[in-house]
């Protein structure tokens, strides 16, 4: 008993916080607030906690908060360098007590925080096992930073607003949490061991990012999860293999499967992360799986791995492209598969064997498409990020031909077949992204995914911004009218969504 009040006592602030010295009371140096401002609804900040004795002063503006905030502020810099590598359990109180600060700031709980994202955003990308992730809860005691990052990562997707409450403190909220978020992922990197729920959480981050017009950032962000992800080595865990492989007792069953899915999860946002850069030309991290290698779990099949039988666990290849009853999250890594694929004709240096290989592409994704579009209209919201990446491929392959062609002249068929062909193929994809924008656009806010952030599909800004873009460039069209219509439904969409 004596060693844990010692303990406390090592974790409590060293000084009263900034606004009980302004007033020149006693301060009770609660974490992660004082009593005093709970009360009255304040902004607690320690100003001088964070700092070792010989560093510099806080500045002005960390010694202004005396006055409650308009907003809530981003995560404060909580890491003593000196204590942070001799205690761990403390630095891991120290990073919820900022957590939690950051999340009550922004009008959130936990329960419902969980409970949203495990029915919302998790179906789209289950890296995450629900069992796990309570368990891992409850046996910390709240004191393991990675899983505390991991509740603050999954607050991102669960603020849901419509059209009439993104009001500015709702943005500056979000905002607040991304940046707190941001913040303390680059402090827990530098202190804490490589683990499951920190690059679990980097995945997470990388997809705001893209959802939120950073793709650039969310590149760097999955990045940093790649090199993690080799670090820990879940590229090789044995739930990339066969299951009939494996022992049906092992007690490692739910981690090498959440593992496994995790890493898909990387592969996957790598590859649609790079095709929104401006330069998309340098090499990717990780490495994809070869055809053989076993799909991904989904949502409800990770989240029951303790309940179900051995026998009862899918076991289909990636090259299984006809498979009846196929998830969301195994279609997302076929359609991810081709969009590899395609990317690797592109290394091709002669024209027209890339140009063959191309066309062979282009007929194996139409009829995956056809496969995925009925899926994607009997369960919306399950099968879209599929149907997106799908479409998103299709444009990027026929636009590489297209600008290919002005520059090199194939020898095998003339240059205005191949060029015939690929605008058809773009013109039927535009036909159908304006398609969709227009039903999002008709459908009533109340009910519309639109702006519902953990069950978007998160490629569909992006294209629909490609489509825009050759809509306004093509020079050729037999009805512009037509294409003015639809320029405009792709925009107003597009305003719609960034609203």
């Amino acid at each position: 008993m004596a060693a844990d009040s010692n303990r406390m006592r090592v974790l409590r602030p060293l000084q009263a916080c900034n606004l009980c010295k302004t007033r020149k009371k006693k301060c009770d140096k609660s974490l992660p607030s004082c009593g005093y401002c709970i009360s009255k609804h304040m902004d607690c900040v320690y100003g001088d906690a964070s700092f070792p004795r010989n560093a510099a002063p806080p500045t002005k503006k960390d010694a202004c908060s005396k006055q409650p905030s308009l907003w809530p502020s981003p995560a404060r810099v909580i890491i003593n360098p000196k204590h942070a590598l001799q205690l761990a359990e403390g630095f891991g109180r120290e990073v919820y007590s900022e957590v939690y600060r950051v999340i009550r700031d922004s009008g959130q709980f936990v329960d419902d925080i969980t409970a949203r994202f495990f029915n919302g955003f998790h179906h789209q990308l289950p890296v995450i096992s629900r069992i796990s992730f309570y368990n891992c809860l409850s046996a910390s005691g709240a004191t393991s930073s990675d899983s505390s990052l991991l509740l603050l990562a999954m607050s991102l997707f669960t603020k849901t607003t419509d059209a009439h409450a993104q009001t500015i403190p709702d943005v500056e909220k979000r905002r607040a949490l991304y940046l707190s978020l941001k913040s303390l992922y680059a402090q827990v990197q530098a202190c804490s061991p490589r683990s499951i729920p920190l690059i679990q959480a980097g995945v997470l981050l990388g997809m705001h990012e893209y959802m939120n017009g950073q793709p650039y950032n969310a590149f760097m962000t999955i990045s940093q999860c790649v090199r993690m992800a080799y670090a820990a080595g879940i590229h090789m865990r044995r739930s990339h293999e066969n299951i009939s492989s494996r022992k049906p007792d092992s007690p490692f069953l739910l981690q090498e499967e959440e593992e496994a899915n995790t890493w898909w999860a990387i592969v996957i946002c790598e590859r649609t992360f790079l095709c929104e850069l401006e330069t998309n030309s340098q090499p990717l991290l990780s490495v994809f799986p070869a055809g053989d290698a076993r799909l991904p779990f989904e949502s409800q099949v990770l989240d029951h791995l303790d309940i179900l039988s051995h026998g009862s666990l899918p076991n289909i290849p990636l090259s299984c492209l006809t498979f009846p009853n196929l998830g969301g999250f195994s279609r997302m890594a076929q359609a991810t598969c081709f969009l590899d694929q395609v990317r690797k004709a592109f290394e091709v240096d002669d024209i027209d064997s890339r140009l063959l290989l191309l066309s062979r592409l282009d007929t194996n994704i139409q009829a995956f498409l056809s496969l995925v579009m009925p899926q994607c209209q009997e369960e919306p919201g399950i099968y879209c990020s599929a149907m997106n990446i799908t479409i998103r491929t299709l444009f990027i392959l026929h636009w590489h031909i297209i600008t290919q062609l002005e520059i090199c002249a194939p020898r095998y068929e003339p240059r205005d077949v191949w060029l015939a062909r690929s605008h058809e193929a773009l013109e039927t994809v535009a036909k159908m992204v304006i398609d969709i924008a227009d039903l999002l656009l008709a459908t009533p806010v109340q009910s519309t995914a639109m702006y519902m952030v953990d069950t978007m599909p998160p490629q569909y800004p992006y294209i629909a911004c490609a489509v825009l873009g050759y809509l306004r460039t093509r020079k050729f069209t037999e009805e512009p009218e037509c294409s003015t219509k639809a320029r405009g439904i792709l925009q107003m969409w597009l305003d719609k969504y960034s609203d």
